[in-house]
């Protein structure tokens, strides 16, 4: 049926039928049968309407389909648009260019010439354009887009670059072909290589190429031996802390060979020259876990460059922890996880070669001076901080051991604060809650407390939260928010004017939800009239309790040894009221005598402590802090107290206020485990198998989940540094089941940093593994490359089967004639739109009952 439409002109373009024969002949027959089926099916019998409509969409769709059979395009008439596009492709890899750039420019000249030649002999109406890219194994644009006539002089002129280290010839060519598709669609590739590819299907690129028209034409260039120096390298991906490896390498010639673990220098190493290559063993070992690197480099005489290499492992093994003070319970950790070291303040240690350091019961003094900026910049690179103040210094009234912590560098990143001054003047974020009685019998009161719950919204903060409930016969939630800006205020007031009355009075319930805040920095204030039985309160919430009794009695029940009582009966009381909860009072001691009992500030947590403690230093818990401990008996002041900086989140930090108890649980579950595990960053070094590799700045890296979890769907994966800049890497799930793969640049500094590589699976679960990162190399350097080290000379066999699968020609000895390069006005397939829509109408037909019988 298609040859039936066949020359049919539609908006300057015509339809044509690229298939023909026996195929389409049969669709036609067959479409023929059925729409006579139809007819004969329709007519012979009276059907009612929706199948008579079923039948005649059967017969458009048998017609749809024949017609698609005959493959019918749209055919633009007219000339193709003149001119197109020149894409010039250098290979600036080190197979190419180790023996200078001297050969290289000369086929630059002979590029640029041909070029020079073509673009003098082309018509006036021929546009074409053209760009210059160097690549090695990614590709990038060295010159701008200009005319042909001015492209010669970018050809000559354009900066290769550094070495590239591996050649990916195909995706050069898909970069090409990129350009060309952005002009009119006539293109030509001018290729400049030596044919040696290390990545990508050069062969399938050129054949793509081909279909679209576009020829590569090529010209070989390549140096004139293999690499001399540091030839290769080669260490396991893997290895364990403490443990001897070894660092294998290949060397072409003598010189010097310069090695160390991360940016610390070993003794150098003077190898002869061999006549051929030589193969070297280093032994290493590596102090420390996460992702360690070897800096390997070769000098072959003085003057010549240092070729380095920065070959990266992972080192797994138990988390080390360098202790200072007494700190008997840090024994009591699993030896499995946990590698104990122990040190006086005098010694010279790296505190970033650590994963968490403590501090028991020492004061700064006790420290050589700058020691704070040290563990500061440590802790900033992802190592964990413990202090623990140990016992009563001086009296009650002294300011304690933290508190001179607190005065360092160190004080903006502790998770408590111990100047009661600045708590008064300035308090952390508070957590409210207004409890408000609406049973029946507080209706002539309700007006009295809706007075009193906005007495209390007076006082709340932009950065304080608020929740209100309501209790009858049950408690409601009213309102809660995060954070109160004037929007949430306005609400939370509606919140109270929308209050009913009615029901019972159960008030237990709501001091269960009262239960649920926990903390030095929340609030309770509780509105009703007391119309309760006292032993209904079972629960006891811990935060600063105010009751706030409408019918000028007291609450029965409510615990306000740390609190107050406000019974009031008009609503003009309110105004002479200041709640204490707003206007603490300052500490005048600084040390509560024990023993005393310590309750977590949550309702589950994993730092439970079941034994008293002797006495705590008193403070003020941070805003940021997190699984906090504190006092049993009000005031609650802190015990245990942790926090993570949130710019950035591999800073961790924690404190306890007194002396640790003896006798608490040890072990894998035990205490001191707990603790260790909160600040040591990578708590499942089983968790992946990671490779990376860095190249100048540029980064790469592989990851390999393991275990019997499941695969995850994607990961995310970014390098968080001490400034707390970071930098991502775009993770691709590989053919490899459960490995990703991604790459990155980072912005190195001139001094060996430690940071830490984030790995995120998307559910919550995330892995912080420490990883060191090389200084900015201030020496001439290239980097080695495995593949291309022995690689030299031409690959003529393969620039011939790139120009025989594109019909290109080699441009040593011919030049290319641009104006067989024609652009074609390419047809648009109107097949896949009639078969679709064929389908379309068979689906209606049977839905309409057209072929039910």
């Amino acid at each position: 049926m298609c040859d039936w439409m066949q020359g049919l002109v539609v908006w300057d373009m015509a339809l044509l039928c690229e298939a023909a024969g026996w195929l389409p002949m049969l669709a036609t027959v067959f479409a023929v049968l059925v729409i006579a089926l139809s007819i004969f099916w329709a007519f012979r019998r009276r059907v009612p309407m929706a199948q008579a409509v079923g039948a005649a969409l059967v017969s458009l769709a048998a017609i749809l389909l024949a017609t698609a059979t005959g493959l019918p395009v749209l055919q633009p008439l007219g000339d193709p648009p003149p001119g197109g596009r020149v894409a010039v492709l250098i290979d600036a890899s080190e197979s190419v260019r180790r023996d200078g750039d001297g050969a290289v420019n000369d086929a630059r000249e002979i590029v640029a010439s041909r070029l020079q030649d073509i673009a003098e002999s082309l018509p006036e109406e021929a546009d074409w354009r053209g760009s210059v890219r160097a690549f090695g194994a990614t590709t990038r644009s060295i010159s701008a887009d200009t005319s042909l006539s001015d492209l010669p002089a970018s050809i000559r002129s354009a900066d290769l670059g550094a070495l590239a280290n591996t050649s990916n010839l195909a995706r050069a060519v898909e970069a090409g072909m990129a350009d060309i598709a952005d002009g009119p669609g006539a293109g030509m590739i001018f290729l400049i290589s030596d044919g040696l590819e290390t990545d990508g299907d050069i062969l399938a690129a050129a054949e793509t190429a081909a279909q679209s028209g576009v020829a590569i034409h090529t010209l070989g260039v390549g140096s004139l031996q293999p690499a001399m120096g540091l030839l290769s390298h080669n260490i396991g991906p893997d290895q364990a802390i403490g443990r001897p490896a070894v660092l294998r390498a290949t060397l072409q010639g003598g010189g010097v060979l310069r090695w160390g673990i991360n940016g610390l220098a070993e003794p150098e190493r003077d190898v002869a020259d061999a006549g051929r290559p030589m193969a070297v063993r280093i032994p290493v070992e590596f102090p420390e876990r996460g992702l360690n690197f070897v800096d390997l480099g070769f000098s072959q005489g003085k003057g010549e460059p240092l070729r380095t290499e920065h070959v990266y492992t992972l080192v797994r093994g138990p988390a080390r922890a360098l202790v200072f003070g007494g700190a008997s319970w840090v024994d009591g950790a699993d030896p499995a996880r946990f590698l104990i070291e122990r040190a006086s303040p005098g010694d010279d240690v790296d505190f970033g070669t650590y994963d968490v350091v403590v501090i028991d019961g020492l004061e700064p003094i006790n420290f050589p001076s700058g020691t704070d900026q040290r563990l500061s910049e440590a802790a900033a690179g992802g190592v964990g901080l413990f202090l623990v103040n140990g016992p009563l210094r001086g009296n009650r009234e002294d300011q304690q051991r933290l508190a001179d912590w607190e005065e360092t560098v160190l004080g903006e990143v502790l998770p408590v604060n111990s100047d009661p001054a600045l708590y008064i003047r300035q308090p952390p974020k508070r957590d409210l809650l207004i409890i408000i009685d609406t049973s029946g019998s507080m209706g002539p009161y309700m007006s009295v407390a809706r007075e009193a719950a906005n007495k209390v919204i007076d006082a709340v903060r932009p950065q304080d939260s608020l929740t209100i409930v309501s209790f009858s016969s049950g408690a409601g939630l009213a309102f809660t928010a995060s954070s109160m800006p004037p929007s949430e205020v306005a609400r939370a007031r509606r919140a109270i004017a929308d209050l009913s009355v009615g029901g019972d009075t159960m008030i237990e319930a709501a001091i269960n939800q009262a239960r649920l805040l926990r903390g030095n920095n929340c609030a309770l204030f509780i509105i009703g009239d007391g119309g309760y039985e006292r032993d209904q309160i079972k629960g006891r919430p811990i935060c600063f309790t105010t009751a706030i009794g409408v019918a000028n009695e007291p609450l029965p029940g409510i615990d306000t040894n740390w609190g107050e009582q406000v019974p009031i009966r008009t609503a003009t009381q309110l105004g002479r009221i200041e709640f204490k909860a707003f206007k603490p009072e300052p500490r005048e001691e600084f040390w509560r005598d024990g023993p005393l009992e310590v309750i977590p500030a949550d309702e589950v947590s994993h730092f439970e402590m079941r034994l008293p403690v002797g006495g705590i230093a008193l403070s003020y818990p941070r805003p940021e802090s997190s699984h906090l401990s504190i006092m049993a008996d009000p005031p609650r002041a802190p015990v245990l107290a942790f926090r993570r900086e949130p710019k950035l989140t591999s800073l961790k930090t924690g404190v306890f206020l007194g002396s640790v108890p003896i006798g608490l649980p040890v072990g894998p579950q035990g205490w001191a485990s707990t603790v260790l595990d909160e600040l040591a960053a990578w708590d499942d070094p089983e968790r992946f198998d990671i490779d990376l590799s860095l190249s100048g700045e540029d980064l790469k890296v592989r990851i390999t989940p393991l275990g019997g979890g499941p695969v995850p769907a994607r990961i995310s994966v970014a390098i968080l540094l001490p400034d707390g800049s970071s930098t991502g890497l775009s993770m691709r799930a590989q053919d490899a089941f459960g490995a990703f793969e991604g790459i990155g640049r980072i912005s190195l500094s001139n001094t060996t940093m430690r940071g830490n590589l984030m790995v995120d699976l998307g559910n919550g679960e995330v892995q912080e593994i420490p990883i060191r990162l090389p200084a900015r190399s201030r020496e001439n350097w290239n980097p080695a490359s495995t593949q291309e080290a022995f690689g030299f000379g031409v690959n003529n066999l393969l620039l011939s089967e790139i120009r025989a699968a594109s019909g290109g020609i080699d441009l040593a000895v011919a030049v290319p004639d641009l104006m067989r390069a024609r652009a074609e006005l390419r047809p648009v397939p109107l097949w896949p739109w009639f078969a679709g829509l064929a389908a379309a109408l068979f689906a209606g037909s049977l839905f309409l009952g057209g072929v039910r019988r």
